[in-house]
């Protein structure tokens, strides 16, 4: 009885069969292929990709102003409790560095950050230094600061002076005072 079933399956059959299932399956995948993409088009995804993309910018912006806030309270705070205690102030850094964590280069930015500014604003100091794109970040404020006086005229600029370790950041602090005056006088020019 079960060999009647299989009498009439001819290898054409099989071969016509298996054709058969194959332009299906090739059929439901291009009909897949052009589901998945069709929704680009579409408003709702467009208002996704921009919503997202929008939301992304914004926090970057805030997360990178965060950062320089930090720089600016940090550097301010370094500049009072120094200023009032200058025969410690050579010594005052490197010993925060290593009782905080936080590097020495990091502190002496915030420090040059801070003096660079002087009673601006942050917003008013990234103007001032002539930052391009929507996003100052650290670096590129750094950057900015030290290209107001080229670096590479400086010897040795990549040791404290005050516990002679090699610094990460070329700014140390000759070069953010000449840093300053650069732009004091750039800002007393503009508010001539």
């Amino acid at each position: 009885m079960t060999e009647d079933i299989f009498e009439d399956i001819t290898p054409e059959a099989v071969a016509e069969y298996e054709n058969e299932k194959a332009l299906a399956k090739q059929e439901e995948i291009e009909e897949r292929r052009a589901r998945r993409y069709s929704f680009r088009e579409d408003d709702w995804y467009q208002s996704l990709c921009d919503d997202i993309s929008a939301s992304y910018s914004e926090r970057r912006f805030q997360a990178e102003m965060l950062v320089l806030e930090w720089y600016e309270e940090t550097g301010k705070r370094l500049m009072k409790e120094i200023g009032e205690r200058a025969a410690y102030g050579e010594r005052i850094i490197p010993t925060l560095a290593e009782d905080t964590g936080i590097s020495s280069s990091t502190l002496y930015n915030a420090l040059s950050i801070a003096r660079a500014m002087g009673d601006m604003t942050l917003e008013e100091f990234i103007e001032t230094l002539g930052i391009e794109g929507k996003t100052p970040s650290l670096r590129k404020v750094v950057a900015a600061i030290t290209e107001k006086h080229p670096v590479k005229n400086l010897p040795d600029h990549g040791r404290c002076p005050a516990c002679h370790r090699k610094m990460r950041s070329p700014i140390t602090p000759k070069v953010a005072a000449e840093a300053i005056a650069i732009l004091q006088d750039v800002v007393g020019k503009k508010t001539s």
